[in-house]
């Protein structure tokens, strides 16, 4: 999906708009920019409770509106349905006869403000057929005949398979927002029924130059992590074609992914008992429903298989990893042990509309292997639509970037582009159910020192709307509002009800908003201003009035000194160098191997709300760091509350399959010494690019409603106070300065090995500049 931001043109003539839009203005040239659109956060995550009516008896015609006293219906998680595989809840009418021919489900998501450019879709699943309705009025319909919402209104045809709607931003409120369904029956008789459906916000992805050619929007799920396979872990190979469609597994086990032994996270458990010794190869099976595709969509499997896994779609090969070439064997071991997760592309000659059938072998590094694990979910991108025509009158014409602008890997930091005044930013639900240190996993909340077990029960980001005024979000700066009446609407043209390949044009702003040309610093920012602290590193010593540099001292749990010579400052870059001791320092907690750097502003500058960013690049280079653990984080300088806007680890490590080589994690913490009681929440960055080699920018906006973080201009996570009330506590008026560092080897990621120098290469950690803007209400 693209967006296309519009500015002032020569008599531009914005369309009807679905909201309030600015009036359009004379005299300059209109300019086209377009970004792809990137998920950021679940409003509504699959598997979210619904109430539900399955009955003779229709509801009453408002059932769908905002507001409406569902309290009699029945509750559960989705998927709901009946004989379907996954179900989680039964709707099944079992008394009524005959069966009623409409299920009808509600629900409700939290939606933000939205910021320049964002739109919000809904992912569904829904056999046979579904209208889908927000705050009351329709947004899409599959597989049902087009007329009036009726009890009596059969399908058209059996279930074609997941839809994606885009809601109109004009049915949107900031605040609660009521998401309602009817799933309609094909015939009386259907022997299955599902629905689930999952709400999530995209926002334009400002890291990537403007694009001019389309982009795949959020992927649409075939199969979700976490669903049920049948599976066998025997001796014996499997009879028959047993990858193939159609081949009969009714006596294998059945359970939920993931799946395995010892590993954490896993939610079924298939260790032999008894048997000796014990089997080579894990084999899984299960079904995903796909839509007629056109050939232009891509389709992905993204596996967790420990060690190693060769993947089926249909009973042919689409890939294996970690298993050597030739015949699929249940003696075949894999190559090595786990070296984390991998994504294969499923040709889309393979796949049929209707039911497919996935499968897939894991094979052991060796029969005692002391741990197991698989899961996989298939995602589905669709390539968008080409952007919609120009006003006809007059034509705008379009102004390519400059090659500096599309070379540039940074958010514009001026826009002249219309943007809207946005006090409220996107804030995130938990998007899995399986905790950070297992497969597949994105964001969760933790609990103490580290997160256990399979799901998670505690607080959640929730999406819910913000409150008080806010800086806007920085990745373009905001001009001021359009209009002084509707300070709280975005501008948004030709929004499509149905089709999730939409472009959102932003229209021209008024004259008012365009003001003096733009200050060449880029480091001043609409509604931020000037950084109240800022270092270029231009000089060529640390400036002692912002850093102060530790020396010849250590952290009690890694493996390196610290020492003022790893840090210089030079060609307008800090660098804290990472390296080898010629001479390993013994008899401290454990053996120091390494000399490392560390940088702070405790006592130097500190403050509580605002915003810090860096640019640097880290010191990670792919498959030989282990042990290398670079940060740019936040203390509260009386305090415990801890604030890590970046911690990135080397590979090859540890925990490979929950953090893959590549991501980082952002966390807040109540307490920087995790005693029983405290808590923090965390997000796991694993679909963004890899922050591996070149620079790259992290950013932290913080006040009273919650914390917004960054990665290179775009929104990846927004931890919100009222999800969080420890924020107000964990903090304090004192609060908080800047620390940068590399340590080497934890517990939890494993410790870089003196016979294997090779696993971790020296490296310096170069950041370009850190900049912090004071908060102001």
């Amino acid at each position: 999906m693209t967006i296309t931001v519009l500015g002032p043109g020569p008599g531009a003539v914005a369309e009807t708009p679905d909201i309030q839009q600015s009036a359009p203005t004379q005299g300059t040239n209109e300019q086209v920019a377009e970004y792809c659109l990137r998920p950021v956060a679940d409003l509504l995550p699959a598997g979210s409770q619904w109430s539900w009516q399955f009955d003779k008896d229709a509801p009453p015609s408002t059932w769908s509106a905002q507001g409406f006293d569902d309290s009699a219906w029945s509750v559960g998680p989705a998927p709901l349905g009946f004989v379907a595989k996954g179900i989680a809840t039964d709707v099944s009418a079992k008394t009524t006869r005959p069966g009623p021919r409409v299920a009808y489900f509600r629900s409700k998501f939290e939606a933000p403000k939205l910021p320049q450019g964002a739109s919000i879709v809904v992912n569904t699943v829904a056999d046979d057929g579904l209208i889908l309705y927000v705050n009351g009025q329709e947004i899409g319909r599959s597989n049902v005949i087009s007329g009036p919402d009726s009890h009596d209104l059969f399908a058209s045809s059996s279930f074609f398979g997941p839809v994606t709607y885009t809601i109109p931003a004009s049915l949107l409120r900031v605040g609660t927002n009521d998401i309602s369904a009817s799933v309609h029956l094909n015939f009386r008789a259907t022997r299955a029924i599902s629905f689930d459906a999952r709400v999530q916000i995209l926002t334009p992805d400002f890291s990537t130059p403007p694009q001019s050619e389309a982009c795949p929007i959020a992927a649409t799920e075939l199969l979700a992590a976490g669903s049920t396979w049948s599976w066998q872990f025997k001796t014996s190979a499997p009879g028959g074609n047993w990858a193939g469609v159609g081949f009969d597994d009714s006596a294998w086990s059945t359970g939920p992914a993931p799946l395995g032994f010892a590993a954490k996270g896993v939610v079924s458990n298939i260790a032999p008992k008894g048997v000796r010794p014990g089997p080579r190869v894990a084999y899984f099976r299960s079904d995903f429903t796909a839509p007629a595709l056109s050939g232009t969509e891509s389709v992905v499997v993204n596996t967790v298989a420990d060690d190693g896994v060769v993947m089926y779609v249909n009973g042919v090969e689409v890939g294996r990893s970690n298993v050597i070439a030739g015949p699929d064997s249940n003696m075949l071991f894999a190559s090595t042990s786990y070296k984390g997760p991998v994504s294969f592309d499923i040709p889309v000659a393979l796949i049929h509309e209707g039911q497919n059938t996935i499968s897939a072998s894991v094979h052991l590094n060796y029969r005692a292997t002391r741990a197991v694990a698989f899961d996989a979910e298939i995602e589905m991108l669709t390539p968008a639509a080409a952007p919609p025509a120009a006003p006809t009158s007059p034509t705008p014409e379009s102004v390519a970037p400059s090659p500096e602008a599309s070379a540039s890997t940074e958010p514009p930091t001026t826009a002249p582009a219309t943007t809207t005044q946005i006090n409220e930013t996107p804030t995130s639900s938990a998007a899995t159910a399986l905790t950070s240190e297992s497969p597949l996993s994105e964001a969760v909340p933790q609990t103490g020192a580290q997160t256990t077990g399979a799901q998670t029960t505690g607080a959640q980001t929730t999406g819910a709307q913000t409150t008080g005024a806010q800086p806007p979000v920085s990745a373009v700066p905001a001009a001021p509002a359009a209009s002084a009446t509707s300070p709280e609407t975005i501008q948004v043209s030709g929004a499509s009800s149905a089709a999730p390949s939409t472009t959102i044009s932003l229209v021209p702003a008024t004259s008012s908003t365009l003001g003096a040309p733009p200050p060449a610093d880029p480091a001043v920012l609409a509604n931020w201003g000037a950084p109240v602290f800022r270092d270029e590193f231009n000089a060529t010593t640390v400036d002692s009035t912002k850093w102060r540099v530790r020396d010849k001292t250590r952290l009690a749990y890694d493996q390196a000194i610290i020492s003022a010579s790893q840090v210089k400052v030079a060609n307008g870059n800090l660098s804290i160098a990472t390296q080898w001791l010629a001479n390993p320092v013994l008899g401290t907690e454990r053996p120091r191997y390494f000399n490392t750097g560390y940088i702070d502003t405790i006592g130097l500058f500190s403050q509580r709300y605002g915003r810090w960013e860096m640019r640097a690049k880290l010191p990670l280079v792919t498959g030989a760091s282990r042990g290398i653990w670079p940060a740019f984080w936040l203390r509260d300088s009386r305090g415990l509350g801890e604030i890590d806007i970046m911690e990135a680890i080397g590979a090859p490590h540890d925990q490979m399959g929950s953090q893959p080589e590549g991501t980082f994690s952002s966390t807040v913490h109540q307490s920087t010494n995790h005693e029983a009681g405290t808590v923090r929440v965390s997000t796991l960055n694993k679909k963004l690019p890899t922050v591996i080699g070149g620079y790259h920018t992290w950013a932290l906006e913080w006040d009273p409603a919650g914390m917004r973080f960054y990665y290179d201009g775009a929104l990846v996570w927004a931890p919100t106070t009222k999800d969080n009330p420890w924020f107000n506590t964990a903090f304090t008026d004192a609060g908080v300065n800047i620390r940068i560092d590399t340590q080497v080897g934890f517990w939890w990621m494993g410790y870089a090995d003196p016979l294997h120098k090779e696993w971790t290469t020296d490296a310096s950690y170069d950041i370009d500049y850190v900049r912090v803007w004071k908060y102001n209400p």
